[in-house]
């Protein structure tokens, strides 16, 4: 494999106050790159923020200023997005919705965990109502 040459580093948005993360991009036919990444809350990594979309022009080195595609609320967050092109250029935008878990209380760490079995919640790999493979129970 031949090493990579002639690499640069452009930012496509940073926050002051908040992690910017969980970005995916797609290069459109008309030769634009969309991205559209979240936004936490928080200055860390916690699933439940908001998601931004970005246009860049120009392959990616300067970006538009990002809109807000799916605002968090008081009560919910969203997260994990993703977008996708139809034939006939319709965008789509996928995410999943998250409860904003211990209401008005400030979060102290990340909200994610390597293992599904916690103090907290239980195991919450299991049930008859889990959904397998993101589709819902039928």
């Amino acid at each position: 494999m031949s090493p990579i040459r002639n690499l640069t580093y452009h930012d496509i948005f940073r926050h002051p106050e908040h992690c910017v993360n969980q970005i995916a991009q797609r290069a459109l036919k008309n030769g634009d790159i969309l991205a559209v990444f979240n936004e936490e809350r928080f200055p860390f990594h916690h699933d439940s923020g908001q998601t931004l979309m970005t246009r860049s022009r120009d392959g990616g080195l300067t970006w538009s200023e990002p809109r807000i595609i799916v605002p968090w609320t008081a009560t919910q967050g969203n997260w994990d997005c993703g977008i996708c092109e139809l034939g006939d250029g319709t965008l789509i935008v996928n995410f999943t919705m998250t409860g904003f878990f211990k209401r008005g209380m400030k979060a102290e760490s990340p909200s994610w965990s390597s293992f599904p079995l916690t103090d907290e919640w239980g195991d919450w790999t299991s049930g008859p109502t889990r959904p397998r493979h993101g589709l819902a129970p039928m």
